[in-house]
């Protein structure tokens, strides 16, 4: 059984962000609303930065090993609740 450390997961992922050099937030928030089936056009629009930047950090997400990627979707499900919060302020 695979014990699952939040604190530990986040570390890493704020690593991962830093490495892609991208925001950790920004970033968890971009994905999430991929997830859900937001377009790039619509992100963008709704957390106010360009889609180009959406793209970015969409073909960095893409272009991760298969362990980074793990992380960012463990990493994005462990905040998913203050992740809709801060996305409801967006409204």
């Amino acid at each position: 059984m695979v014990v699952f450390d939040k604190t530990e997961t986040l570390n890493k992922l704020e690593s991962i962000c830093e490495c892609n050099s991208m925001t950790c937030s920004l970033m968890k928030k971009i994905y999430w609303l991929r997830l859900r089936g937001v377009n790039n056009t619509d992100i963008s629009k709704k957390l106010g930065v360009h889609r180009v930047t959406v793209q970015r950090y969409i073909d960095a997400i893409k272009n991760m090993d298969e362990n980074d990627l793990k992380i960012v979707v463990l990493g994005t499900l462990a905040e998913m609740n203050k992740i809709k919060a801060e996305l409801k302020e967006c409204d």
